[in-house]
């Protein structure tokens, strides 16, 4: 990843070395939390996907917005937590680093 310049609401721009997003090569993992058919569409090469809804939550969630959006918001929580719940147990078991460097930035 390079360091260009992303747009801010204001119009100013931020690079992103000013965030502290560095190469995703010098993180230990890169996760795509995005449902299973976006990452299918697009994704990091090397992204381990671990969304926080699956493709059925995901069209729940976009019907429940078009009449009800504080409803949506709700079941969307929901279904989130869950899911982050769910998988990163198994995800840290299979980790052979402490936690931190498994979550973490890599040394260097």
């Amino acid at each position: 990843m390079n360091d260009t310049a992303s747009p801010q609401a204001s119009g100013a721009c931020v690079r992103r070395r000013q965030l502290g997003v560095d190469d995703f090569a010098s993180y230990a993992l890169v996760i795509d939390a995005r449902s299973p058919h976006e990452y299918a569409q697009d994704h990091t090469p090397g992204a381990v996907n671990l969304p926080v809804v699956d493709d059925e939550q995901y069209a729940e969630v976009g019907i429940q917005h078009k009449t009800d959006t504080h409803r949506a918001y709700l079941t969307g929580v929901e279904h989130a937590l869950r899911n982050i719940a769910d998988q990163i147990g198994p995800l840290i078991m299979t980790c052979p680093l402490p936690p931190y460097q498994c979550f973490g930035r890599s040394p260097g």
